[in-house]
C-alpha cells in the first residue's frame, strides 16, 4: 500500500498539543509557580517550583487503541512509575478510545490482564514481568477532551488580555513560541507565558495603529498551494524571461545556484544584513526567495514594498520593530529596491540593530552605487551577482537534466552563441529557448508591425507597445485611462490580452497600470521600436511623461538622465512646459533635477575636485 505523504494528520496532532499545553498553563488556579516543559518528557511534564515532577502528559489527536502507542511509549511509562514519588501519568485524548484501551486503563479485571499480556508480548524483554506491564495501565489516567471547548476557554483568556484585540494571532503567534521552547527544551512558568502574552497584546496594538503599513507596505511572504495548471504557465513565462515572483519558486521552476546560496546563508549567520546586487536580469530576486523558502519559515518572513521617504521608512520601521519585539523569534525582512526607494538605507539602519532581525537587500548596481552606504553606518555584507562563465556552466548542467537545450550540442557551443557576456536572465532564455531572448523579441515586433501595414491590428496598439517599453526599460509603469485616451484604441481590453498573452506586457492587479514583464525585455523592445529618425527615443519619452504613474517619475527621469545624456536637453524642455498635477511627481522631477544638477556639476568640475582630494589628502572618518 503505497504511503501517504499528507501531513495534515501530524500538522493536527501538534496544534492540539499545543492547544492543550496553553490550556493548562493559562487554567491554573491557586498555584501559578508551577513549571511546564513542552517536549521533555512526552508531550508535556509538570513540575512543582522545586523540580519535583508531578505530571507527565501524552496528548493524542486520533482514535486510539494499544496499538497507537509504540513500545518506547510504555517502556518509559514504566521506568517512571518504579521512581520514588512517581508522577501522576496522564493520556489527554482529543478522539475516541478502543474499549479495550478504555478498560483497561479504567479498572482492573480480566480486560487489564489481557492487555498487560498484550503489552508484555509487544514489549518483550524491555518490560520484565506481566506485572510490571499491569502496573502501567493501573498508573494511567485517561482524559477526555472537547476541542472546541478547549479553544473556547483559551480564547477566553487571550480575550480578556492584552490579545484581545487579535486572538486569533495570539493564538499563532503563541503556538510558535511554545514550538521554539519545546524544541530548545525550555522550562516555562504561567509568569512566562503572561508576560509573552503582553508582549503579543503589545504587537497587535502596534499593528493596528499601523495598519497602513501591515499588508499595504509590509506583506507576508506567505506559501500556498500551486496546482498543476498554474505550474505550467509559471513555467512557461519564468522561461520567457518575466520578472520572478514567489510563486515560481513554489512551482520550483527556478534555476537553483547553490554557491550563491550558501554564500548569502554564510554572511547571514555573521551579519544581520546581506545586500545581493548586480545588474538588472542577474537573478536577484529570484535568489532572494529561494533562500527565504529554504532557510524562513512561512509567517516570519515579509517584504516591504515601497518606501515613499523618510518619514515612511521609520514609520515601517517601528511596525517592524514592534512585530520582532513581540514574538521575540527570528523573522526575515525582504527588500527588493527600486529607484523610487531612495530612503531604503534609512529602514535598514532602524531595523539593523534588532537582533531577531535579519534583512535580504536585492538591489541593482547602479541604485546600489547611487546609495553610497558606508559599512561603519550599516554593518553588512554584500553578494555581488556578476555573471561568469564558471556560473554559466554549472547552470547549463542543471538544465540538461531538465531542459534540455533545443540547439546546443554543448555548454561551449552555448556560450559562444550567448556571445560571452551578458545577463543571467539571457543566457537561459538562450538555452531554454533555442534562440536569443532579443531575436525572439524582433520576431514579434516584426510580425506586429506586418500585421499593422495590412490593417489587421490599429497603429495605435504598436505605439501603446513602444510607448511601455521606453518606460519599463527605466522602471516606470503606464496609466491605463490616459494612455487609452492618448491612443484612441478601439478595444483596449482584447489589446491587453493579446499583449500579456504574447508576453510582451502585464497589468497591475487593480487593472490601473501597464508595464512590461522585465527592464531588460523592455529595453530589447523599446530599442526595437524605437529609431533615431522615424520614432526617436526622446520624443516617445516626451510623450510617455504625462503618462507615467506618479510615484514612477522620479526613477524614470533618474535612469533617462544618466543613461540616454544625449536626449537630456529635449526631456529638460518637455518638463519645464509640464505641469503635473500630483505634487508625488513634482517631487520626483525636483529630486532628479537635483541628481542631475550635482551630476552635471561634477563633470564640469571633476579636475578641481581631484585637485583638491590630491592636496587635502584622505580624510578620516570620525569614531
Amino acid at each position: 500500500m503505497p504511503q501517504s505523504n499528507d501531513a495534515t494528520p501530524a500538522y493536527r496532532g501538534y496544534r492540539l498539543q499545543t492547544l492543550y499545553s496553553l490550556f493548562r498553563i493559562l487554567d491554573q488556579e491557586g498555584n501559578n509557580y508551577l513549571v511546564f516543559q513542552p517536549e521533555v518528557l512526552e508531550d508535556l511534564s509538570i513540575q512543582d517550583e522545586k523540580g519535583n515532577l508531578l505530571e507527565v502528559v501524552q496528548v493524542k489527536s486520533g482514535d486510539l487503541t494499544l496499538s497507537s502507542f509504540k513500545k518506547s511509549f510504555f517502556i518509559r511509562i514504566g521506568s517512571l512509575i518504579k521512581s520514588q514519588n512517581a508522577p501522576q501519568i496522564i493520556i489527554a485524548s482529543f478522539g475516541k478510545v478502543g474499549p479495550e484501551l478504555l478498560k483497561a486503563i479504567e479498572k482492573d479485571g480480566p480486560e487489564r490482564e489481557h492487555a498487560a499480556n498484550k503489552l508484555k508480548d509487544k514489549c518483550g524483554d524491555s518490560i520484565h514481568s506481566y506485572e510490571e506491564a499491569k502496573a502501567i495501565f493501573e498508573n494511567l489516567k485517561l482524559f477526555f477532551l472537547d476541542e472546541q471547548e478547549l479553544t473556547e476557554k483559551v480564547y477566553s483568556h487571550l480575550r480578556n488580555s492584552l490579545t484581545g484585540i487579535d486572538p486569533d494571532s495570539a493564538f499563532d503567534l503563541l503556538s510558535f513560541w511554545l514550538y521554539i521552547c519545546s524544541e530548545k527544551k525550555c522550562a516555562i512558568t504561567k509568569s512566562d507565558i503572561i508576560k509573552k502574552i503582553e508582549n503579543i497584546g503589545k504587537f497587535l496594538a502596534a499593528r493596528a495603529a499601523h495598519h497602513e503599513e501591515w499588508f499595504r507596505s509590509i506583506k507576508p511572504i506567505d506559501d500556498q498551494q500551486i496546482n498543476p495548471e498554474e505550474t505550467g504557465k509559471l513555467n512557461k513565462e519564468f522561461y520567457q524571461g518575466v520578472s520572478a515572483r514567489y510563486d515560481h519558486i513554489l512551482a520550483n521552476i527556478d534555476i537553483f545556484r547553490p554557491k550563491k546560496i550558501q554564500e548569502i546563508k554564510n554572511k547571514l549567520k555573521g551579519n544581520r544584513v546581506v545586500i545581493i546586487h548586480g545588474a538588472s536580469g542577474q537573478g536577484k530576486t529570484t535568489l532572494a526567495y529561494r533562500y527565504l523558502h529554504d532557510y524562513f519559515p512561512n509567517m516570519w518572513r515579509f517584504k516591504v514594498e515601497l518606501i515613499e521617504n523618510r518619514r515612511h521608512a521609520l514609520n515601517i520601521a517601528r511596525a517592524i520593530l514592534g512585530h520582532a519585539d513581540a514574538i521575540d523569534m527570528p523573522i526575515a525582512i525582504y527588500l527588493d529596491v527600486s529607484a523610487k526607494d531612495p530612503d531604503w538605507p534609512v529602514l535598514i539602519k532602524q531595523l539593523a540593530s534588532h537582533q531577531n532581525i535579519r534583512i535580504l537587500v536585492t538591489v541593482r548596481e547602479e541604485d546600489y552605487n547611487r546609495a553610497s552606504i558606508h559599512d561603519f553606518e550599516i554593518q553588512f555584507k554584500d553578494v555581488d551577482l556578476t555573471f561568469y562563465k564558471s556560473e554559466a556552466q554549472e547552470i547549463y548542467q542543471s538544465l540538461e537534466k531538465t531542459k534540455m537545450p533545443s540547439q546546443f550540442l554543448s555548454f561551449e557551443e552555448a556560450w559562444e552563441g550567448f556571445g560571452g557576456e551578458g545577463p543571467l536572465m539571457e543566457f537561459i532564455h538562450l538555452v531554454t529557448q533555442g534562440e536569443s531572448l532579443r531575436k525572439r523579441l524582433k520576431e514579434q515586433v516584426v510580425r506586429l508591425e506586418d500585421e499593422a501595414r495590412h490593417k489587421k491590428i490599429e497603429p495605435g496598439e504598436i505605439e501603446l507597445l513602444r510607448l511601455v517599453s521606453v518606460a519599463s526599460a527605466f522602471d516606470a509603469q503606464l496609466k491605463i485611462k490616459p494612455l487609452i485616451d492618448y491612443l484612441k484604441l478601439t478595444a483596449p481590453r482584447r489589446t491587453f490580452e493579446l499583449f500579456e498573452k504574447e508576453y510582451l506586457l502585464r497589468l497591475s492587479a487593480d487593472g490601473s497600470l501597464v508595464r512590461g514583464l522585465h527592464p531588460i525585455r523592455s529595453e530589447i523592445l523599446a530599442d526595437l521600436l524605437t529609431d533615431p529618425a522615424i520614432s526617436p527615443w526622446s520624443e516617445c519619452a516626451i510623450k510617455s511623461l504625462s503618462l507615467i504613474h506618479e510615484l514612477d517619475i522620479e526613477s524614470f527621469l533618474l535612469h533617462a538622465f544618466s543613461r540616454r545624456r544625449k536626449d537630456t536637453e529635449s526631456l529638460l524642455a518637455a518638463l519645464n512646459s509640464w505641469q503635473p498635477d500630483r505634487w508625488t511627481a513634482i517631487g520626483g522631477i525636483t529630486r532628479a533635477l537635483i541628481w542631475l544638477g550635482i551630476l552635471e556639476y561634477a563633470e564640469e568640475n571633476r579636475e578641481l575636485i581631484r585637485d583638491t582630494f590630491d592636496d587635502a589628502g584622505t580624510v578620516s572618518t570620525p569614531g
